[in-house]
């Protein structure tokens, strides 16, 4: 299996991006997405699943 960890992509707002790999459904692709605060903690984020043709569902990690 891949080491995602190496796959991490910081963005410049503070979030940061990690892939997971595969949807459930075999196709399109799932990732994180969180903030880091300067002391490395994450203090928000979501999951994203996309799959083919434009469609993809957020996560969040705690219900609004």
């Amino acid at each position: 299996m891949k080491d995602n960890n190496s796959c991490f992509k910081p963005l410049k707002n503070g979030f940061g991006i990690q892939p997971i790999g595969k949807s459930p459904l075999g196709v399109g692709d799932m990732h994180e997405t969180f903030k880091i605060d300067k002391q490395g903690n994450i203090s928000e984020g979501h999951t994203t699943v996309r799959i083919p043709g434009g469609k993809s569902t957020h996560m969040p990690w705690t219900p609004k």
